[in-house]
């Protein structure tokens, strides 16, 4: 899922560029760069945690559900907030 909303985002933003709507595409680019920051932020914390367990082999989606847990829920509002922002400026973009 985290792949998602970046790449709908890029989407975005080539829509808006290629039909001269700068201040959307400004918008759209701070929400997918909002997005993207948040995401690794709550990756840093999962493998923060992952690390502390002995079986930990270092792969990038080497997480156990607890360790998952260990991402504060103000980072998960921010990453979820920004995610739905995109898909509402996908979707405008598309009947745009």
């Amino acid at each position: 899922m985290a792949w998602l909303p970046i790449v709908l985002g890029i989407i975005t933003c080539w829509l808006f560029y290629r039909s001269d709507q700068i201040i959307l595409l400004v918008v759209t680019l701070l929400l997918t760069l909002v997005s993207f920051w948040s995401w690794g932020i709550m990756h840093n914390f999962a493998t923060e945690a992952a690390k502390k367990r002995s079986s930990y082999e270092g792969g990038f989606y080497d997480f156990t559900p607890q360790e998952a847990h260990a991402v504060p829920n103000w980072i998960t509002r921010i990453n979820l907030l920004s995610s739905i922002g995109i898909l509402i400026v996908f979707i405008f973009a598309v009947f745009l």
